[in-house]
């Protein structure tokens, strides 16, 4: 059996040398994808048993993500051209998704028996997609260019460059690749590699003639422009006034700002004018500060026309009224959170006194009894002192012989009669 070498590749590569086997393969790979700084080891090839795939583009190799779990299955033209890293789009955060995936993650609304035709090409069938390429090359693409008008900064040629490159081949390869739309294409005698754009473009079509703009607002945004964020227009010029004045004046006005300067009687005058008209002058014997104080009165009052023309429009007093009230309810409901907070602090606050409370009354109360008890034995015990003891009985000649004294301490102790008489 003959292993397939691929045909582009670098001919000291050991797939080129040992064969298109799966263990090369991957080893070819995460030394190509390493300096290209790719994620390999989220990704790799299932190993195939005999180690090598015979001659032919018929047989498929899954593609694993992390933990063996296959989401797609790649043809030799599709493994070779990415693991030479010519996808830019694969990441170790995107996950691979069919069709149906797709349209039921962004709610659009299909049908099997249209979603054949979108996927037929024009080798196979009269009845295929080409009016939905139309569609998605001109409307799609056009509503791509309304949303990034409306929503990315930048001058004219900045946002044109980046919707070229949205929309390059590279990038709908990738995307044709990503969504696994291989299984859905109907063709003959093509080469699909070729038509993988064209295939894109009719799924494009389709989606902008079916869904309704909350959702196709949402798809460009997730699916065309934040996997090309890195395309996005860069300014990084804004550091000063003046930077920032020429930016706001050639995006609103069409003009850049011209700045002019008088000396008069001895004293700098500076001047801003946008056309005939003059933004901001002043006249002072410093020359920095006359420059600073002129651009600065330029930029204010840019900024004011800017305003005024914002208060005008619907849209953004909408979303400006929509922010306004996200951040009321956000503050009551920190406020709220707070509140919940301090009464929860008071409450157990609150009960771990009334426990201490109540286990010093505890306490004090067995303090007591204690204190009670020790006293009722100490009394007990002075009053049964003498009480044991035996005394002898008085005559009554030795009654009379006693002192008065004697007498009545012995009456007191219980030991003589009272009330007697002598």
């Amino acid at each position: 059996m003959v292993a397939h070498k691929p045909s582009k590749l670098d001919d000291a590569s050991p797939v080129r040398k040992r064969g298109f086997d799966s263990r090369t393969l991957l080893s070819y790979a995460r030394s190509v994808t390493a300096a290209q700084r790719l994620s390999v080891p989220y990704w790799g090839f299932q190993p195939l048993g005999s180690g090598s795939i015979p001659d032919g583009r018929a047989k498929k190799i899954p593609l694993l993500w992390r933990g063996g779990k296959i989401f797609c299955h790649l043809d030799l033209v599709e493994a070779r051209k990415f693991w030479r890293g010519g996808l830019h789009y694969f990441r170790k955060t995107q996950i691979m998704m069919n069709v149906e995936q797709l349209l039921l993650k962004y709610q659009f609304p299909f049908d099997e028996k249209e979603l054949l035709v979108v996927f037929t090409h024009s080798s196979f069938s009269d009845k295929n997609h080409s009016r939905y390429v139309f569609l998605g090359m001109f409307g799609f693409k056009g509503l791509v260019a309304d949303y990034i008008f409306h929503h990315i900064a930048g001058t004219g040629t900045q946002l044109q460059h980046f919707l070229g490159n949205v929309f390059k081949n590279s990038f709908l390869e990738g995307f044709f690749i990503k969504h696994h739309l291989r299984q859905y294409c109907r063709f003959q005698n093509i080469e699909i590699t070729e038509q993988m754009h064209i295939f894109v473009y009719a799924l494009f079509g389709y989606l902008y003639e079916n869904g309704d703009a909350e959702n196709l607002e949402k798809f460009i945004l997730n699916e065309i422009v934040v996997p090309n964020d890195h395309l996005l227009p860069q300014n990084y010029k804004f550091k000063n006034r003046w930077d920032q004045l020429i930016f706001l004046c050639k995006q609103h006005f069409d003009q850049r700002p011209k700045l002019v300067y008088q000396c008069i009687e001895n004293q700098h005058q500076f001047s801003v004018f946008i056309g005939d008209q003059i933004l901001g002058q002043h006249l002072s014997v410093g020359y920095k500060y006359a420059k600073k104080k002129a651009i600065n009165t330029s930029l204010r009052l840019v900024a004011e026309q800017l305003e005024e023309k914002l208060k005008k429009d619907d849209v953004y007093m909408a979303n400006e009224k929509a922010l306004q009230e996200k951040k009321a309810k956000e503050i009551l409901e920190a406020k709220t959170e707070k509140q919940r907070q301090h009464i929860s602090r008071n409450e157990d606050h609150a009960k771990r006194m009334r426990e201490k409370q109540i286990l010093a009354k505890q306490k004090a109360q067995e303090e007591d009894k204690k204190r009670r008890e020790a006293k009722q034995i100490a009394k007990e015990k002075s009053s049964k002192k003498g009480k044991n003891t035996i005394y002898r009985e008085y005559t009554t000649e030795e009654i009379s012989a006693m002192s008065s004294a004697k007498r009545r301490n012995l009456q007191d102790r219980g030991i003589l009669p009272k009330n007697m008489s002598f």
